[in-house]
């Protein structure tokens, strides 16, 4: 089957995944870390000195060897031009402080994505919501490199306690117990889905914004089922 289109409305709610090609490792030191999380807040600033809307990023978390943000961009195709200066600009820097100039991309390929129910959209579009960003701020937790998001310094969980700048405010408050919600393991079913929409770029949240978000981004593919259709039964004479 091909890829999906690529979709980037604006004021759309996405996750967004991005990967070292290889699997290697993305993140070498602390200062990779560090520049990496100084870069979302140079790319927000940018997308605003250039006069388009700024995007807003909800909810992040770095890992080894990829990254996962959960985003609003405020444009028509804005998530496409801000994710691929993103890389780009990773790219060369990265390249740069490892004196690895001219080695190539760092990156598998280009981002994937899907959209994620706004919460204000309808009333339970918060459980979409809620679902994705707690996947994302439960990354290291499920990775078993913490038992607390709390001590993942490279994810949003972390970083909203310390107040940085260019996280933005949640469309919705998180539930109150959000930090147990976020430490206790997801159930099989409910990653499952989220990985699903990673690998497809299905539209998430509840069924009804489901169907009418993927006939209204072009994305009525990904919610096909995949795999050879059954043959027919034959019947006896």
């Amino acid at each position: 089957m091909p890829r999906a289109p690529r979709v980037a409305d604006g004021n759309v709610i996405y996750h967004v995944l991005n990967r070292r090609v290889g699997r290697e490792p993305l993140f070498l030191r602390e200062g990779d870390w560090l520049a990496f999380l100084a870069l979302l807040g140079e790319s927000i600033e940018r997308e605003a000195k250039q006069g388009r809307p700024r995007p807003e990023i909800f909810a992040c978390c770095l890992m080894p060897n990829h990254w996962h943000l959960l985003v609003r961009p405020g444009a028509d195709g804005q998530l496409s031009s801000w994710m691929g200066w993103l890389a780009l600009t990773h790219t060369h820097r990265y390249r740069a402080a490892q004196r690895t100039t001219g080695e190539g991309p760092i990156y598998q390929g280009r981002f994937k994505s899907f959209p994620v129910q706004d919460p204000g959209e309808a009333s339970g579009g918060e459980r979409g919501f809620w679902t994705v960003a707690r996947y994302v701020e439960a990354n290291a937790v499920r990775a078993g490199l913490v038992t607390d998001a709390a001590d993942w310094p490279w994810g949003s969980f972390a970083l909203r306690r310390r107040r940085v700048a260019w996280l933005a405010d949640w469309p919705v408050p998180a539930p109150t117990d959000w930090r147990r919600q976020v430490n206790r393991s997801m159930s099989e079913e409910t990653a499952a889905a989220v990985q699903t929409s990673i690998k497809r770029g299905r539209p998430f949240g509840e069924d009804d914004w489901v169907r009418g978000a993927a006939d209204r981004l072009g994305l009525a593919s990904t919610l096909i089922r995949r795999g050879r259709p059954k043959k027919p039964v034959e019947k006896g004479p």
